[in-house]
């Protein structure tokens, strides 16, 4: 069960059961990098993974990312976002973001999905798929756990994460849009009266939901024998939460000392993989790379069942306290799934106990402080306050208001820089004790719903990324910054032709028709009629709407010159023959 060469990476775990498309997700995580986000629409479209984070993406990716980010749904932890690279590319995940806090003044700390697919050759039938993990929305390296749960005839609920998503939609740091909430409200729908199938070998499977309504410990009062791997950890989870005696406690070799005069802990040992761990958090910012170990698991045997634990919560104090986490419990036969089996070696494996080395310095300091200088806690209440971007036209182009309501404050010594992501050229001071109001200059294209902030002090610098709610944004936005994108006619057509006929997406990197592989188009004098025309009727008989998708966009292009010659004639004769097909 926890052997280091069964691995599977998160995002193969999003890519679509074949037979299958995607038709949106829910989601949340603590730290999120932006650019993970935006390989998701290629995961979804291409059953393949994309990290292409540039100016100008593959023409197939780029349609991928058009059409997914917005059946996207995604709460994050205000304050744990790290800062985009300055790309366009980036504005169709503005709407895909959700910034919330905890109820409880704790962190958002769950990393769950549920998707949602249809069935290519039936669109009414739908499956769901249920993804519980250790693993943030990042690129980190880390060794992370991670269950996937399909649905299936039989097998048991997973409910309680209904109520999980329901709480966060009402911590949001503004008001969720329509998309958002119809999106939650269809899922959960779905997912309250949705089975899954229980991973052999275990017998019962339920889910807790810490931080909304509770946060007791769902551990069991009584077993024979236990283990505690978690890569934070804390004196208050031993004196508080689990105070029963743990057999054998896995963590970061620095973690240690935060357990001064802890008694109930019989073997203390250190995650060894040979990587160098660095912290998850601190005064460089969110999302930084993670090596060395991220997992949270608990185990508690008895002579005939063993009970595991997985999911988001640390073996710290804030995770049974104030956090909002998630832990999947499965249960099963000791013999099959107790905790020699789950750790030790099968076969020619060795197992993971041999990435453990003994704990050996007892020279046990007290420094359990979760904040020790003060950025974590700053950056989450400057997150948390909601900021507004106000776009409006002049005779120059645009320029765009960033504000909040409320004041922006922070302690003495520290000071505070803004900038829309898009131009990290134009990056300003902000006054402090007083509402942000910060206008900038921009383009329709480069208007930013991100704002990256900079804490600085005598202790070093903090960076990280806020979503801003835009308004006054015109409807030609989407369209104009495709354009953008786009930006010759080889690669419009390479758009077309996925748009038209996305099994194309499939063969990525086969040799389609009319290209060399993603964005590289054969140039000429004209398009190559055959293969583009016959997209284009096939999708005039099947399903019109592909062509009216891009109706506007195809305007747009033609009147900047940018169409190949000849297309715009069989274009409009195609869109009029296809007004009176019925």
């Amino acid at each position: 069960m926890l052997q280091p060469t069964n691995r599977f990476t998160l995002f193969d775990s999003l890519r679509p059961p074949e037979g299958f498309s995607f038709d949106g997700c829910i989601a949340t995580t603590f730290t999120l990098d932006l650019k993970a986000l935006l390989a998701l629409p290629g995961i979804f479209a291409m059953h393949r993974d994309a990290d292409a984070v540039t100016d100008r993406p593959p023409v197939e990716i780029l349609h991928a990312i058009r059409k997914y980010a917005s059946q996207i749904t995604i709460f994050a932890q205000a304050g744990e976002i790290a800062v985009p690279p300055s790309t366009k590319v980036f504005g169709f995940l503005e709407g895909s973001v959700v910034p919330v806090t905890a109820p409880k003044k704790g962190v958002v700390h769950p990393k769950v999905w549920v998707l949602r697919f249809t069935k290519n050759d039936s669109p009414d039938e739908t499956v769901l798929r249920v993804i519980i993990a250790s693993r943030n929305l990042t690129f980190d390296s880390s060794w992370d756990s991670i269950v996937r749960l399909d649905q299936s005839d039989k097998g048991t609920s997973l409910a309680p994460i209904v109520g999980l998503f329901e709480g966060l939609s009402n911590q949001a740091v503004s008001p969720i849009d329509s998309s958002h909430a119809d999106r939650v409200s269809s899922i959960c729908n779905d997912l309250q009266n949705a089975l899954f199938q229980i991973p052999s070998p275990f017998e019962s499977m339920t889910s807790h939901i810490l931080g909304i309504d509770q946060s007791s410990s769902p551990f069991p009062p009584t077993y024979d024998r236990s283990v505690v791997i978690s890569p934070f950890i804390s004196s208050e989870f031993f004196t508080r939460v689990l105070t029963t005696p743990v057999d054998l406690l896995v963590s970061r070799e620095d973690q240690f000392k935060q357990l001064k005069g802890i008694q109930t802990i019989d073997k203390r040992q250190w995650f060894e993989d040979g990587s160098n761990p660095d912290e998850t958090e601190g005064p460089r910012g969110p999302a930084e790379p993670i090596r060395g170990l991220h997992a949270k698991i608990f185990g508690f045997e008895s002579e005939k069942q063993t009970t595991w634990f997985l999911g988001s919560a640390n073996a710290t104090g804030a995770a049974f306290r104030s956090n909002v986490e998630l832990l999947l419990e499965l249960t099963g036969p000791t013999h099959l799934v107790g905790i020699d089996k789950a750790l030790g070696g099968d076969g020619d494996d060795t197992g993971m106990r041999r990435l453990f080395r003994d704990y050996t310095d007892t020279a046990d300091l007290d420094t359990d402080k979760e904040d020790p200088d003060g950025f974590n806690a700053l950056r989450r209440e400057i997150a948390s306050q909601g900021f507004v971007g106000t776009a409006f036209e002049n005779e120059k182009g645009w320029n765009v208001t960033y504000s909040t309501l409320n004041n922006i404050t922070a302690t003495e010594g520290v000071e505070i820089y803004i900038w829309p992501t898009n131009d990290a050229q134009s990056k300003r001071r902000v006054e402090l004790n007083g509402p942000l109001v910060q206008t900038f200059v921009s383009t329709l294209t480069d208007i930013s719903g991100f704002l990256g902030i900079e804490l600085r002090s005598p202790a070093g610098n903090c960076t990280f990324c806020v979503p801003v709610q835009l308004n006054g944004i015109p409807d030609e936005r989407d369209t104009q910054l495709m354009k953008a994108l786009i930006g010759n006619a080889e690669r419009f057509l390479g758009y077309l032709v996925a748009l038209l006929d996305e099994s194309s997406l499939d063969n990525y990197g086969e040799g389609p028709v009319i290209g060399e592989g993603a964005g590289t188009w054969k140039t000429s004098n004209s398009f190559d009629m055959p293969p583009v025309l016959e997209k284009m009727l096939k999708a005039m008989r099947s399903d019109q709407s592909k062509l009216l998708d891009i109706a506007s966009l195809v305007r747009d292009l033609d009147k900047d010159g940018i169409l190949p010659p000849g297309f715009i004639e069989v274009w409009s004769a195609v869109l009029e023959v296809a007004g009176s097909v019925k």
